[in-house]
């Protein structure tokens, strides 16, 4: 980082210069250093957050309002909302490698899909899900992770998309941008109350190419 007076010709200066420098004032001291592109970590914990995360805000208004009545007991839904505490316990839950809940608490005693039919294939370098068949039952979701190989448990942060799974079907969902080269997936189903066999149960697993 370089001091500087009167850069480019001003007495002061913020901001970039194309993707070159970048200048910048503290405590009065003008500033010139090298661009660099903002930090947006995605570790393997991070990008399995996001994920649920994402999955929880989009489904809470699919929910049905006896399901989002129950969040109105949850811990912290007086000082913020019922929506928020959902959010916030499932992913607690998740940390605590459990599955999330459409429903508080998470009983885990409601039955998931028997036997559905899963269909992945590639598409580009994107993956496309069709769930169909078997009993739909009270299941609510999918979960998809990537593998470090083709056999083994998940590891638990290797999540990279949860896939909606409630009533019939079939559910159609495309996601990903896989890097060229031989992946490896896995996929568990959960109910709307949190419940799955755990991560030693492996309900499909799929070899792709991109």
């Amino acid at each position: 980082m370089v001091k500087v007076q009167g850069p480019v010709s001003s007495i002061s200066a913020s901001g970039g210069l194309g993707k070159t420098v970048i200048f910048s004032n503290n405590r009065g001291q003008a500033y010139v250093k090298r661009w660099a592109a903002p930090a947006n970590p995605r570790t393997n914990p991070q990008k399995a957050l996001r994920a649920i995360t994402r999955w929880c805000s989009a489904q809470w208004s699919n929910n049905s309002a006896a399901d989002r009545a129950t969040w109105s007991t949850a811990p912290g839904a007086a000082a913020t909302s019922p929506f928020n505490a959902y959010v916030s316990n499932n992913l607690t839950r998740w940390r605590n490698r459990e599955f999330p809940t459409a429903i508080y608490p998470g009983t885990e005693i409601l039955l998931r899909w028997a036997s559905p039919t899963f269909v992945l294939n590639v598409q580009g370098r994107r993956l496309t899900s069709n769930i169909y068949g078997g009993t739909p039952r009270d299941n609510w979701g999918f979960a998809f992770f990537e593998m470090p190989g083709s056999g083994g448990i998940p590891p638990w942060d290797a999540l990279i998309h949860v896939v909606y799974g409630a009533g019939p079907g079939p559910h159609l969902e495309d996601f990903g941008s896989f890097s060229p080269g031989t992946h490896y997936f896995a996929a568990i189903q959960f109910s709307l109350d949190g419940l799955t066999p755990g991560p030693t149960y492996i309900g499909r697993r799929w070899t792709k190419t991109f």
